[in-house]
Order: structure tokens, then sequence, then C-alpha cells
């Protein structure tokens, strides 16, 4: 039996918007930190950061309010913009009350 028959069990995998390009984006054009200072201000290693904005490595919610309160902004600048096309979400119709 082929392994292709059970793949209906694998859940999909979900997408979640990536933070690495904002990240970058804050530092070099916001702020004009360079990966070493805002590594300082975090307390990380540049090469922590470095993985972090090209997003070879997850980061934890912890760290990123870090690197938010090291750029200045509000963490949800960081974590609002998804990377790539969004399907849009479908909406509900409301069924308009039945009456008695």
């Amino acid at each position: 039996m082929s392994t292709d028959s059970y793949s209906f069990l694998v859940p999909p995998k979900r997408t979640i918007p990536q933070n690495g390009p904002a990240i970058r984006e804050f530092r070099e054009q916001l702020r004009r930190l360079s990966v070493t200072e805002l590594a300082k201000r975090v307390g990380v290693t540049p090469g922590a950061i470095s993985n972090i904005e090209t997003e070879t490595k997850k980061v934890s919610i912890e760290l990123l309010n870090r690197i938010a309160d090291a750029l200045m902004v509000d963490l949800a600048a960081i974590v609002r913009t998804p990377v790539g096309p969004r399907r849009p979400t479908p909406r509900r119709h409301r069924q308009p009350p039945k009456e008695v």
C-alpha cells in the first residue's frame, strides 16, 4: 500500500505571518541600526538577529517583544504584516430572523 493513500491523515500546514522582513525594514529604514547594534540592544548575538530576519529560525513571542522594544515599535507592527498573497476569509451571511 502506498503512503500517498494516508495523506488525508496529515493535517495541512498552517501558514503564519512572517515577521523577519518587517524586523529588517524597521531596523534598516526606521532606526538605521546595524545587525550588531540591534543584537546588543536585544541581548542576543548578531547571528540570531540575522537568522530571525531571514526566517531560518523560529522566534519566541518574548524575543519578538524584546526586538519591538529595541526598535521602539509596537509588537503588532512587526507581526501584523503577512508576506505573500493571502486568501480572502470567507464571510458567513447572516440569515434574517424567522418571524413567529
